[in-house]
């Protein structure tokens, strides 16, 4: 996604020593564009949605949501009324900008963000409440696609005990 603003900042820069190309460069950047937002769109754009549900306890759900919706807003409001300014004094270099946060997540989600594929909300609070720290890159447990094999033991106990807890009455 940040390879799609490098190159919409290289069109624009051509476009600007090269006004013979200037309509074919426009064209050229309108496509990153639309790339960009089917690239985001795929991918990253479900991120504050799904993952804050994945890894909040259903007490701090409705809280992680609420954080989530204003950081969207918030961004959405900041980009709306400074992408005019920002590209009439920067030009081409503006979206160098947008480049460097999208390669920026890079390192933010490898370090800091755990695996929650196939993981139960169960397993999420056994994960935060073994590993407090905060980088994850470090801990199998935290990054492996599939679901670690300590928490389907502690599933297994789980269960054995509900089932122990539970008697029926029989005539």
């Amino acid at each position: 996604m940040g390879s799609c603003y490098m190159i919409v900042s290289m069109t624009l820069l051509g476009a600007k020593h090269n006004p013979g190309m200037k309509e074919r460069l426009g064209e050229v950047t309108i496509a990153f564009f639309f790339i960009y937002y089917f690239c985001y769109g795929t991918s990253f754009a479900k991120v504050p949605w799904v993952f804050n549900s994945e890894i909040n306890s259903l007490g701090w759900r409705t809280r992680g949501a609420a954080a989530a919706t204003a950081t969207n807003w918030m961004g959405g409001f900041i980009v709306t009324q400074f992408t005019k300014t920002g590209v009439d004094n920067l030009n081409w270099g503006f979206f160098l900008l947008f480049a460097g946060f999208c390669y920026s997540y890079f390192p933010i989600v490898y370090f800091l963000y755990p695996e929650t594929a196939r993981r139960t909300l169960e397993d999420m609070d056994q994960i935060f409440i073994q590993n407090p720290g905060l980088i994850v890159c470090r801990v199998p447990e935290l990054t492996q696609r599939e679901r670690p094999q300590t928490l389907i033991t502690l599933e297994q106990k789980r269960v054995e005990k509900a089932e122990v807890a539970h008697v029926t009455h029989v005539d």
